[in-house]
């Protein structure tokens, strides 16, 4: 009778953090439904800082993919204090061809707690991982029609920016496809707001001139 007792805390710690995180899909699907357009990134930058800090992670983003160009450039993320920042422009797909080609191409999520998990075709990508520092990482492919246009990638890193160590919590594999929900949400709301910038412009472009929208205020 010891045994499970011994596993009931570990299996109720477990289902209250999946219904923890169920719970915060919900509630940020809720928040971006009528959410105003200068509030979108802030709010994008607010749920990558709560997904980060359940995971017990340190930088979570969202990458931009430019498939043919073999591109993908970091359009959102948050970090943890004192956690290398990934330079702004950087294509972060050099030096990862095993991983582009398997999220991109293949279109299937990469997700690691230890460098020797991966498999021998990621070889090539082993030296860019080792730079980069991440002792877990979670990316996942996110779907515009059947391409890929986004991934969502979670971190954990093993030392800070100055070289102190670091400990995080392995990432589990069975949060993939909530996480992959999460960036759904995510990059519809950045879809949403250009296309509303985008109506707002051809809105203004037909104006007639010297109507109101094409007048200009000059403060005094």
């Amino acid at each position: 009778m010891s045994v499970p007792s011994q596993l009931e805390p570990s299996l109720h710690v477990q289902w209250e953090d999946r219904l923890r995180f169920e719970t915060f899909i919900s509630n940020l699907s809720a928040r971006f439904v009528r959410l105003p357009s200068g509030k979108v990134h802030q709010e994008i930058e607010r749920a990558l800082q709560e997904v980060t800090e359940f995971f017990h992670a340190h930088r979570c983003g969202i990458l931009e993919v430019y498939g043919d160009e073999k591109v993908a450039r970091l359009i959102h993320a948050w970090y943890a204090d004192g956690v290398r920042r990934v330079p702004a422009g950087k294509n972060c797909a050099e030096g990862f061809s095993w991983t582009f080609d398997t999220l991109v191409d293949k279109k299937q999520a990469v997700a690691f707690n230890h460098l020797s998990e991966l498999p021998p075709d990621a070889a090539p990508d082993l030296p860019a991982y080792k730079q980069m520092g991440a002792s877990s990482c979670f990316m996942i492919p996110l779907f515009t029609g059947e391409e890929v246009r986004h991934i969502v990638v979670l971190q954990t890193m093993e030392a800070m920016e100055n070289g102190t160590a670091l400990s995080g919590a392995a990432l589990s594999t069975e949060y993939i496809p909530r996480l992959r929900l999460m960036g759904e949400v995510l990059v519809n709301a950045l879809g949403r707001k250009k296309g509303r910038r985008c109506i707002e412009r051809e809105r203004n472009a037909s104006e007639p001139r010297g109507g109101l929208c094409s007048s200009r205020t000059v403060d005094t």
